[in-house]
């Protein structure tokens, strides 16, 4: 793990993937927030097999700097943080993958600095916000958020945290013979707390653009969709409709899996990316 400190103050922790070399690296923004870097591991050691993989944990994350103010917590704050890690690395340009949160806030560092960005992976999010009637609709999913929960949802910020990801867990994978397997492997994620005070108190700014659509069209250059049928963070509809709109895009729709595609289907995941790396 490499430790980065970034002109503002912020340090970054950063962990490397495959052989560094002169071409194009992959540039990897997690999701949560308040989740580090490596419940995208599984997938991200397969992708590191043939590419160089930066993964960074985002301000108030893992083992990147905590315990800010709280106006320090913006979505467009740590997009300038990857944008100013790319410049200290001595990237002139790197391919970009979103997953999740990181998904959304990865159209916003293609809308400040398009330039930097040769392709674009978005894996596992949405550019929308109007998704919550196609999931209320699914019988599967409505029965899985009822389940009772396995922890409880109360203390301090990052307890309610990390209960919050072991609570969620029979939405985030879809083969629920692993439930246990899943919530064990959550254990070797660093959670915080820092991004849910600026959440519950309604202070955070927009995860996305204004328009998305106009963004990632007028970006220009290939963006691949990356989605799980069973996807219950973001149904798949959403993937969908943003495929129709963007013209510049490529939709790949992973089967038998859920939101966290990278740990049930590691190597379809990895696959897919790669393939359209290499494109």
């Amino acid at each position: 793990m490499e430790h980065v400190t970034l002109l503002s103050g912020i340090t970054l922790a950063v962990e490397h993937f495959g052989e560094r070399f002169d071409g194009v690296p992959l540039v990897v923004l997690h999701g949560g927030p308040s989740w580090s870097h490596h419940y995208l591991n599984p997938g991200l050691r397969s992708v590191g097999e043939q590419r160089h993989v930066v993964a960074p944990d985002l301000r108030g994350c893992g083992d990147s700097s905590r315990d800010l103010p709280l106006g320090q917590y913006q979505p467009e704050l740590a997009v300038q943080d990857v944008i100013d890690l790319i410049g200290l690395m001595g990237f002139e340009q790197v391919d970009l993958l979103g997953f999740s949160t990181g998904g959304q806030w990865v159209q916003l560092l293609v809308e400040r600095r398009p330039e930097l960005v040769r392709r674009l992976v978005l894996a596992s999010t949405t550019a929308y916000v109007d998704f919550d009637d196609a999931l209320k609709a699914w019988p599967e999913y409505r029965r899985r958020r009822d389940l009772p929960g396995v922890m409880p949802e109360t203390g301090d910020d990052l307890h309610r945290t990390i209960a919050w990801a072991h609570n969620d867990a029979p939405r985030a994978i879809w083969n629920l013979d692993r439930l246990d397997e899943y919530r064990d492997f959550l254990n070797g994620t660093t959670f915080s707390g820092d991004w849910l005070a600026p959440f519950e108190q309604g202070l955070l700014h927009s995860h996305r653009p204004a328009d998305p659509e106009a963004v990632l069209t007028a970006f220009g250059r290939p963006v691949l969709i990356l989605h799980a049928r069973q996807d219950m963070g973001f149904p798949l509809v959403v993937a969908q409709r943003l495929h129709s709109k963007v013209s510049n895009s490529q939709l790949v729709v992973l089967e038998d899996c859920g939101h966290q595609a990278p740990f049930e289907s590691p190597a379809a995941w990895s696959e897919a990316i790669l393939d359209f790396l290499a494109g």
